[in-house]
């Protein structure tokens, strides 16, 4: 049987990892239909119900695909049950040579993981009964509803609904990917991870991006290195030295030195046998000309005291360089380009040595210049982070949003830093967070101030940071004549825009309160245009986001879908026992006296069957939440808090109750499609009697039917501890 050609860019869902077969599993070659492509991810392992599919030739099932592509291809994923994916290279070009984690490695991962210890490294957990509590992490709230369950190993929000395995929350929490989270977790657990093969072009790619990592740790050595031995560096020693900064400072943030002379840095560079390209992956070297690669490469970092950048991992992922010529034309400060591993505007400098310190001190001291922070942390202040030279983001508010609620920003005194931390808070106040403001005297930076104040007034300075609208306020009134109601309604309405980016209502209320009083204005039409300049913000982003769509850009921002909802008790609850009893879950499996089939009439009946055909032990926690941790966000949201509930008692007879409702419900559905079709223009009267007997016969099953028509009733919660 001949191949089946893939369209350009069709990408395996199942074989990438996004949704792995289980073992047993099938990946049959239906999947390279043109059609089914699209839909791989539906994809199911074996299925027991289906044992006339699977005696039939891969031939027919092709033949029926072609016939009936739609019908036939959730039919036609159910079908095969030894069929394995390593038979898929054999059909479909789109599996060959793709990689992804192990599923034995991720079940060894999470079964050498406690949750409880994992959600504590980030903030600390309170024990409730058999479970622990803490505020949650995803959304402003003063009441406890976060709880995180050991026995189970996997968390929930009673308030924002944000629930699943520690896999979710680290995604969720460190904003990262699937396998950045498993990969974390592998190495806080110290297990090697094994991958299985990658497709050629998402290979090449992780090859450069290692490689790239690679080059930029033996780059910052060599800059540090010259720093610390070349003659040529005298210059950036003086320099540091005039800072306060001695060789143990520059040891400990690995400060360097790129030379004034290129061919110092490219003659060091062939000695490891790099190529040109590794050097533009790494940020390092650019082209001469775009046009024209023969004119060869120039070294972006020439002259300039080198501050390495480090990412959450602590990998060197660029860097910053401070030019030392007061004089030069060139930009006081120049950071690596956008590149594989570099974005600056997910990046914030020294994060990787402040994660523990902020959370110990419950708060973040944002300033500007990484001179800024080195000399206060080296003063014993390293709760402080700063932005590589850009506007503060959305995503650095959310990188900040992980450690703690509270951000003091310190920035220079003058306008620029004044207006530098409006914008700054705008992005804070959106992601829900504290602000404070701690300014500074004009002229003054951090390091200044230090230096002539001593550390402990800087931190006396922290401490009594002023709240952001309190420091707005004063700055704003200067000069403004509040006796002119003309000036104070113009001002309210421009203070309104920084009160309308407060996610908290509550929030926005007191402060609204305190700056009407201040500006004697009505407080309800200070709301009133509050709430407008939200809608307007909110217009704003929309429109930004519709316009990165058309030019093909990725939103960075959430996607809100709706939660998944089961509205049939019945196969709620069968789901919850599929996957939380083990006798449960066996006695629906070996059950023979209901026909599978029946799931396919119900919404969301194949959520059931995805469940019983997983390979899973119900006891063992590790083997659930690793099934769960491949699935679609909303589908592993609702199945997590369907595990928090309590287990009904009797499962025997619940079954037999649920799949008796189950069964009913069937009936009804396929009554209704005969009368449907009893109803159809051009039926011969053969057809139409043919119809009348099926329609009889399914309302006679249904009446004679010895089960109760009440739906089952659902396991009560406990009051105390939601697990």
């Amino acid at each position: 049987m001949d191949r089946v050609s893939i369209p350009p860019g069709v990408r395996c869902q199942i074989a990438t990892g996004t949704s792995p077969t289980r073992g047993g599993g099938i990946l049959p070659p239906c999947q390279a239909h043109p059609v089914a492509v699209a839909s791989c991810h539906q994809a199911i392992p074996h299925s027991p119900f289906v044992d006339h599919w699977r005696r039939r030739k891969l031939s027919d099932i092709r033949s029926a695909l072609a016939k009936r592509p739609l019908q036939t291809l959730y039919s036609s994923f159910l079908i095969l049950r030894t069929w394995q994916a390593a038979d898929c290279e054999r059909w479909c070009p789109a599996t060959r040579g793709m990689k992804r984690i192990a599923e034995d490695t991720i079940q060894n991962i999470l079964h050498a993981t406690n949750i409880v210890d994992v959600v504590e490294g980030y903030f600390p957990l309170k024990r409730v009964g058999g479970s622990f509590r803490a505020n949650c992490p995803f959304h402003t709230e003063k009441t406890p509803s976060f709880y995180v369950n050991p026995s189970r190993q996997g968390f929930k929000c009673f308030g924002c609904g944000a629930s699943g395995t520690v896999i979710r929350f680290i995604m969720d929490y460190e904003n990262i990917s699937f396998q950045d989270a498993i990969k974390k977790l592998a190495s806080r657990a110290g297990i090697a991870l094994i991958e299985e093969e990658l497709d050629p072009e998402s290979e090449k790619r992780l090859k450069r991006r290692s490689q790239a990592l690679t080059l930029l740790s033996k780059t910052a050595e060599f800059f540090h290195e010259l720093l610390m031995k070349d003659p040529s560096a005298d210059e950036a020693r003086t320099y540091l030295k005039s800072r306060g900064f001695n060789s143990e400072t520059a040891a400990r943030w690995k400060i360097g030195y790129a030379p004034a002379d290129q061919k110092k840095f490219f003659t060091w560079a062939r000695t490891l046998g790099v190529s040109g390209r590794a050097l533009i992956d790494a940020g390092v070297a650019s082209p001469r000309d775009e046009n024209r690669p023969k004119d060869g490469l120039y070294a972006r970092f020439r002259d300039r005291l080198i501050f390495p950048i480090h990412n959450d991992y602590d990998d060197v992922v660029g860097f910053s360089g401070r030019s030392l010529d007061p004089e030069a034309k060139t930009a006081k400060y120049l950071n690596s380009p956008e590149t594989i591993v570099f974005d600056k505007g997910r990046l914030l400098f020294g994060l990787n040595k402040a994660k523990r310190p902020i959370g110990q001190a419950k708060h973040a001291i944002l300033c500007e210049g990484q001179i800024d922070l080195i000399a206060a942390s080296e003063k014993g202040i390293e709760n402080i982070v700063a932005p590589l030279g850009t506007a503060f983001t959305s995503e650095h508010a959310r990188m900040l949003r992980r450690y703690t609620e509270v951000v003091v920003i310190c920035y220079d005194g003058d306008s620029a830093g004044i207006k530098a931390a409006e914008r700054a808070q705008r992005e804070l106040a959106a992601a829900g967070m504290i602000v404070k403001v701690t300014p500074l005297p004009e002229g003054d930076d951090p390091d200044t101030f230090i230096k002539r104040e001593g550390a402990e007034a800087f931190r006396k300075k922290i401490d009594d940071a002023q709240d952001f609208y309190d420091f707005l306020l004063a700055s704003r009134v200067r000069g403004v004549d509040l006796s002119d109601a003309g000036e104070r309604t113009k001002l309210a309405k421009e203070l309104a825009g920084f009160i309308g980016s407060l996610a908290d209502k509550m929030m926005r209320e007191t402060i609204v309160h305190k700056v009407a009083s201040r500006l004697t204005v009505d407080d309800q039409l200070l709301m009133r245009e509050v709430e407008f300049a939200r809608k307007r913000n909110k217009s704003l982003e929309n429109s930004r986001n519709a316009a990165a769509q058309t030019r093909g850009e990725t939103n960075t921002g959430p996607a809100k879908e709706e939660p998944l909802t089961i509205s049939e008790p019945a196969l709620e609850i069968l789901c919850h026992i599929a996957l939380g009893s083990d006798e449960g879950r066996n006695r629906l499996l070996e059950n023979t006296s209901w026909n599978h089939a029946w799931l396919d009439d119900i919404h969301h009946g194949k959520l059931l069957t995805a469940i019983l055909e997983a390979n899973i032990d119900p006891a063992n926690p590790s083997s659930v939440n690793t099934w769960l941790s491949d699935k679609d966000a909303r589908v592993e949201h609702y199945l997590s808090s369907l595990l928090d509930g309590v287990l009904p008692a009797e499962i025997p007879r619940i079954i037999d109750d649920c799949l008796e409702k189950i069964r009913q419900l069937s009936i009804r559905r396929r009554i209704l499609e005969k009368k449907s079709a009893l109803v159809q223009k051009g039926l011969t009267p053969d057809k139409h009697l043919a119809l009348m007997k099926e329609v009889l016969d399914l309302q006679k099953r249904l009446k004679n039917s010895a089960a109760s028509n009440e739906s089952p009733q659902t396991a009560p919660q406990p009051e105390e501890d939601p697990f």
